[in-house]
Protein backbone atom coordinates (compact mmCIF):
# COMPACT_ATOMS: atom_id res chain seq x y z
CA UNK A 1 0.00 0.00 0.00
CA UNK A 2 1.18 3.21 -1.26
CA UNK A 3 2.03 5.97 1.82
CA UNK A 4 -0.57 8.20 -0.08
CA UNK A 5 -3.63 5.55 0.12
CA UNK A 6 -2.41 4.61 3.84
CA UNK A 7 -2.55 8.47 4.50
CA UNK A 8 -6.28 8.99 2.79
CA UNK A 9 -7.18 5.37 4.52
CA UNK A 10 -6.26 6.65 8.44
CA UNK A 11 -7.72 10.38 7.66
CA UNK A 12 -11.09 9.10 6.56
CA UNK A 13 -11.74 6.63 9.04
CA UNK A 14 -14.97 7.37 11.50
CA UNK A 15 -13.57 7.32 15.18
CA UNK A 16 -9.98 7.49 15.07
CA UNK A 17 -8.93 7.64 18.21
CA UNK A 18 -6.47 10.42 19.42
CA UNK A 19 -4.57 11.54 22.92
CA UNK A 20 -4.57 14.90 24.26
CA UNK A 21 -0.64 15.51 24.90
CA UNK A 22 -1.48 17.51 27.75
CA UNK A 23 -3.99 15.64 30.31
CA UNK A 24 -3.51 12.00 28.58
CA UNK A 25 -7.59 12.03 27.66
CA UNK A 26 -8.30 9.70 25.05
CA UNK A 27 -10.63 10.18 22.55
CA UNK A 28 -12.49 7.73 19.91
CA UNK A 29 -14.30 9.86 17.79
CA UNK A 30 -12.00 11.86 15.66
CA UNK A 31 -14.15 11.99 12.37
CA UNK A 32 -13.28 13.43 8.58
CA UNK A 33 -16.20 16.67 8.07
CA UNK A 34 -18.36 16.46 5.23
CA UNK A 35 -18.71 12.37 5.53
CA UNK A 36 -20.65 10.04 7.17
CA UNK A 37 -24.83 10.53 6.30
CA UNK A 38 -24.68 14.51 5.83
CA UNK A 39 -21.28 14.71 3.38
CA UNK A 40 -22.70 18.15 2.29
CA UNK A 41 -22.46 19.77 5.76
CA UNK A 42 -19.37 20.95 7.09
CA UNK A 43 -19.17 21.17 10.93
CA UNK A 44 -17.58 23.85 12.51
CA UNK A 45 -15.27 23.13 15.61
CA UNK A 46 -14.98 25.95 18.62
CA UNK A 47 -11.91 28.15 18.64
CA UNK A 48 -11.93 27.04 22.63
CA UNK A 49 -13.82 24.37 23.64
CA UNK A 50 -14.77 21.24 22.21
CA UNK A 51 -18.04 22.00 20.90
CA UNK A 52 -19.22 21.84 17.07
CA UNK A 53 -21.38 23.77 15.20
CA UNK A 54 -22.78 22.27 11.61
CA UNK A 55 -22.19 25.17 9.79
CA UNK A 56 -22.21 25.50 6.31
CA UNK A 57 -24.55 23.12 3.73
CA UNK A 58 -23.44 22.45 0.44
CA UNK A 59 -26.99 22.93 -1.44
CA UNK A 60 -27.20 26.60 0.06
CA UNK A 61 -26.67 28.90 -2.40
CA UNK A 62 -25.02 31.29 -0.35
CA UNK A 63 -22.68 27.93 0.96
CA UNK A 64 -21.45 27.12 -2.24
CA UNK A 65 -18.80 28.42 -2.62
CA UNK A 66 -17.32 28.06 1.09
CA UNK A 67 -18.08 24.32 0.29
CA UNK A 68 -16.68 23.74 -2.88
CA UNK A 69 -13.21 25.36 -1.35
CA UNK A 70 -13.27 23.20 1.68
CA UNK A 71 -13.80 19.94 -0.23
CA UNK A 72 -10.55 21.33 -2.90
CA UNK A 73 -8.60 22.00 0.43
CA UNK A 74 -9.73 18.44 2.03
CA UNK A 75 -8.62 16.62 -0.81
CA UNK A 76 -5.39 18.09 -0.99
CA UNK A 77 -5.04 17.23 2.76
CA UNK A 78 -6.18 13.59 2.65
CA UNK A 79 -3.53 13.07 -0.21
CA UNK A 80 -0.90 15.06 1.28
CA UNK A 81 -0.65 17.78 -1.37
CA UNK A 82 -0.06 21.21 -1.33
CA UNK A 83 0.40 20.89 2.63
CA UNK A 84 2.52 23.64 2.87
CA UNK A 85 -0.04 26.19 1.81
CA UNK A 86 -2.57 24.57 3.84
CA UNK A 87 -2.56 27.53 6.67
CA UNK A 88 -2.75 29.80 4.62
CA UNK A 89 -5.47 28.80 2.33
CA UNK A 90 -7.51 28.12 5.50
CA UNK A 91 -7.21 30.91 7.25
CA UNK A 92 -8.27 33.27 4.30
CA UNK A 93 -11.40 31.04 4.02
CA UNK A 94 -11.86 31.58 7.62
CA UNK A 95 -11.43 35.45 7.20
CA UNK A 96 -13.85 35.46 3.89
CA UNK A 97 -16.47 32.83 5.10
CA UNK A 98 -16.62 32.50 8.85
CA UNK A 99 -18.99 35.38 9.19
CA UNK A 100 -21.59 33.45 7.31
CA UNK A 101 -21.60 30.60 9.86
CA UNK A 102 -24.81 30.59 11.72
CA UNK A 103 -25.07 30.54 15.38
CA UNK A 104 -21.26 31.41 15.59
CA UNK A 105 -21.36 32.13 19.06
CA UNK A 106 -20.24 28.68 21.19
CA UNK A 107 -21.67 28.11 24.30
CA UNK A 108 -18.49 28.64 26.26
CA UNK A 109 -18.33 32.45 24.64
CA UNK A 110 -15.75 32.08 22.09
CA UNK A 111 -16.70 31.10 18.38
CA UNK A 112 -16.88 28.65 15.71
CA UNK A 113 -14.34 28.83 12.41
CA UNK A 114 -13.23 27.33 9.58
CA UNK A 115 -9.43 27.31 11.20
CA UNK A 116 -10.38 26.08 14.22
CA UNK A 117 -9.37 22.76 14.67
CA UNK A 118 -10.97 19.57 16.95
CA UNK A 119 -10.07 20.12 20.80
CA UNK A 120 -9.65 17.66 23.90
CA UNK A 121 -13.22 17.43 26.00
CA UNK A 122 -11.33 17.32 29.41
CA UNK A 123 -8.79 20.14 29.13
CA UNK A 124 -9.55 22.39 25.80
CA UNK A 125 -6.37 21.54 23.93
CA UNK A 126 -6.19 20.84 20.32
CA UNK A 127 -5.89 17.17 20.39
CA UNK A 128 -6.20 15.85 16.83
CA UNK A 129 -3.90 18.67 14.31
CA UNK A 130 -6.44 18.97 11.40
CA UNK A 131 -8.67 21.76 9.94
CA UNK A 132 -10.81 18.73 8.30
CA UNK A 133 -12.00 16.62 11.28
CA UNK A 134 -14.55 16.95 14.42
CA UNK A 135 -14.37 15.18 17.86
Amino acid sequence: MSTSTKRYRELMTMGIQATCQKCGHVETHICPKATGWSPSVWEMNCVACYRVNLAFDAYRPEHKSVTRQLREAFDDFLTASKLDELDARINELARCFDPLIENRECECGAVFSIAAKPRCKQCGEIIFDSYFHYA
